[in-house]
């Protein structure tokens, strides 16, 4: 018997849609329970076809057949994990390995269904769904599952296999449109935009060096809660977990591409080039979420700035009781401290969140450009660069060809088996970058994401300014010197933003940098860093060679 342990990891759903089961059948209850037979058999996929159904439908998802076909999953998922355990099944058998692939597939459905039942409507000025509390309770924790499972699933299948959902990891970051079938994390990132947008909007103090990265349209949604934004990081938190873990993403290539390509040996060179290239995909996902979540919480944080001047009010020494009881302090620099119990979210130290936000987003650039991979930082990536030219030939998921059925012989194996996914519709066009800053900032452009670096460069000046207003408000006597107060909480975040600098102005010219919207004093003090650098490094140098002749 096979160790069935790596099946305990896949979610399934559990304990949701509970107040629906009176009324809606669960289709696999009839298999769970069975009396004439001791353990269950694998679950049939054909009850997960609504879901594919309602995912790739253009119009909104309608709750009862949603809820219904979400059931569905949850039952198919359930009955997978208790085969495979109860009868010991191996990961690697064709007929397991077919069922894993319908259950990342019913996962991305999910996912679509649940993100536009939660979100459809707000670019039309809708604030979100319109269900009653306990439905959208369990359509977040079913979408946070589904994600996960959709990553946990997909790391079991075959290569050949899970290269078909490659395009939902490489789609994520385009601002495609509903129905999202080029990839259901789309409405995710989507929505961190949006809120990062809507808390732009209005903000506390004006936005300097806003992020250029392409975003949607503002929109009014009531209100962003912290609950909203808490639940937004932990998705972005969640993807970008799973894709460090996903060493490389394969090309996307459409039958004419394969047609055309010139038969011969691939020289060692280009063997590596397409190598690097596999690698940088997954990488710049990873960086292009990271870089939204600290949007995103920085947003908030400066949305929130009076409970940010009064935490660091409290921190340099004002006295607690008089930060309770919401007096100015010695000083008189008006802060305003969080009145005890108005609201227990307001505990809730953002710039904390975002600061290391910000310093994990500067530790993998660094190690991005240390590792010679600065096109993943600099080159703006369109749509067609990663689905290919001829988008809409590639076959989808459902025409994908599987390992054979539990009726076929479960010994044959189909190693090169190959399967892509929809990619962009050609609504997606060819745009070239644009250094002007109108085209910068069009969020009906979908086809291109400009450069990490952009984003970079203009969250780190959003951190400066929101520290310089802070700094500006603390006591006279106790706030310190202003440069020491901006490097961040024990100069950490200088730290990282100086040792990035003094390694990315050896592949980028001082030109570029400023155009990419680097601060030219910033960039003076890079080049003093590095020539500071060099001198020691030089003067070590002669020591050792002055020791060495003696």
């Amino acid at each position: 018997m096979a160790d069935s342990h790596w099946v305990h990891p896949i979610p399934s759903l559990p304990a949701l849609f509970t107040h629906h089961s009176s009324s809606l059948l669960r289709p696999f209850a009839r298999f769970s329970i069975s009396l004439f037979r001791s353990t269950p058999s694998l679950p049939n996929p054909a009850p997960l076809e609504p879901l594919s159904t309602l995912a790739a439908a253009p119009a909104h998802p309608p709750k009862a057949p949603a809820i219904k076909a979400l059931i569905a999953l949850q039952s198919f998922a359930t009955q997978f994990r208790e085969a495979v355990l109860k009868r010991g099944l191996g990961k690697e058998e064709d007929y397991v390995q077919q069922r894993l692939y319908q259950l990342v597939r019913g996962y991305a459905a999910a996912g679509n269904v649940l993100a536009r039942l939660l979100w459809d409507g707000e670019g039309e000025g809708e604030a979100g769904s319109e269900d009653g509390d306990g439905d959208v309770a369990d359509y977040e924790a079913a979408l946070k599952q589904c994600v996960e499972g959709f990553f946990i699933a997909r790391s079991l299948l075959r290569p050949a296999l899970s290269s078909a959902y490659d395009p939902h990891i490489l789609g994520a970051i385009f601002p495609f449109p509903a129905p999202y079938r080029h990839s259901f994390l789309t409405p995710i990132l989507q929505h961190a935009r949006r809120l990062t947008a809507t808390l732009q909007t209005h903000p506390t103090r004006p936005i300097a060096g806003k992020a250029k990265s392409p975003s949607p349209p503002q929109i009014e949604i009531a209100e962003v809660s912290t609950a909203d934004v808490t639940y937004a990081v932990a998705l972005l938190e969640t993807i970008i977990a799973a894709v460090a873990a996903i060493p490389e993403i394969d090309e996307i290539v459409s039958e004419e591409e394969v047609e055309v390509e010139v038969p011969g040996k691939m020289t060692k060179k280009r063997e590596k080039e397409l190598q690097r290239e596999r690698e940088d995909k997954p990488l710049r996902v990873r960086l292009e979420v990271m870089l939204a979540g600290c949007d995103l919480v920085l947003s908030l944080a400066n949305k929130r700035i009076g409970e940010v001047k009064a935490r660091a009010a409290r921190k340099i020494g004002k006295d607690a009781d008089e930060a309770e009881c919401g007096g100015e302090g010695e000083g008189g620099d008006g802060v305003k401290p969080v009145l005890g119990g108005v609201e227990e979210e307001a505990a809730v130290a953002w710039e904390g969140i975002a600061e290391k936000g910000l310093m994990d987003s500067l530790d993998l650039a660094l190690e991005l450009v240390e590792g010679g991979r600065v096109n993943v930082l600099a080159n703006d990536v369109q749509a067609i660069d990663w689905f290919g030219q001829d988008i809409e030939a590639n076959p989808t998921p459902e025409n994908v060809p599987l390992p054979p059925s539990p009726t076929a012989s479960s010994h044959s194996r189909d190693a090169d088996t190959k399967a892509d996914i929809d990619p962009p519709s050609d609504s997606s066009s060819d745009s070239e970058f644009n250094e002007d800053d109108d085209d910068e900032n069009d969020p009906s452009d979908n086809s291109s994401h400009k450069c990490p670096l952009r984003s970079l460069f203009a969250l780190h000046d959003r951190y400066e300014e929101q520290r310089l207003a802070v700094w500006l408000t603390l006591s006279v006597g106790r706030r310190g010197k202003m440069t020491a107060w901006m490097r961040g909480e024990g100069g950490k975040v200088g730290e990282k933003w100086d040792a990035f600098g003094v390694r990315v102005i050896r592949d980028f010219d001082g030109e570029t940098l400023i155009s990419l919207g680097l601060a030219p004093d910033k960039l003076d003090k890079w080049t003093d860093l590095a020539a500071e650098q060099n001198t020691k490094r030089g003067r070590k140098k002669a020591r050792k060679s002055e020791r060495g002749g003696v």
